[in-house]
């Protein structure tokens, strides 16, 4: 949630009014330290940000695929919209897939697979089409 904080400030010498003092336009106070009826009302708004990041790398021959693929970073989890640190590598020159994701708030282990890539069917773009 935002966060919101309004200060009222005289325009000549920069005292600072307290806000219960302040109602109607008409009826607002003159500056107690130079009589000035000039204001500036400086209004902050605040709200937290997060990053994300992730790395990924691919090396190939021109036209083939690629036979090294790492990716090292942030993936939010669609099901449970959660940022999960992920590490992924598919290396087709040594037959091998390895992918480990992580719960960054519990260090919990979601999931881990290490296994030939020549195993590892049924995933990703090899999934069998539902609707058939």
């Amino acid at each position: 949630m935002p966060e919101q904080n309004q200060i009222i400030v005289c325009s000549e010498c920069g005292y600072e009014f307290n806000h219960e003092s302040f109602g109607e336009v008409s009826t607002n106070p003159d500056c107690p330290s130079c009589g000035s009826t000039k204001y500036t009302i400086r209004v902050t708004i605040a709200d937290p940000v997060s990053l994300f990041e992730t790395i990924k790398l691919k090396v190939r021959i021109p036209g083939r695929k690629p036979h090294y693929e790492s990716v090292k970073g942030d993936n939010l989890h669609r099901d449970s919209g959660i940022w999960m640190k992920l590490t992924r590598v598919i290396d087709r020159a040594k037959n091998w897939y390895e992918e480990t994701v992580i719960n960054p708030d519990t260090g919990e282990v979601m999931h881990q697979t290490s296994e030939p890539l020549s195993q590892h069917k049924g995933h990703g773009s090899d999934k069998k089409n539902k609707k058939a």
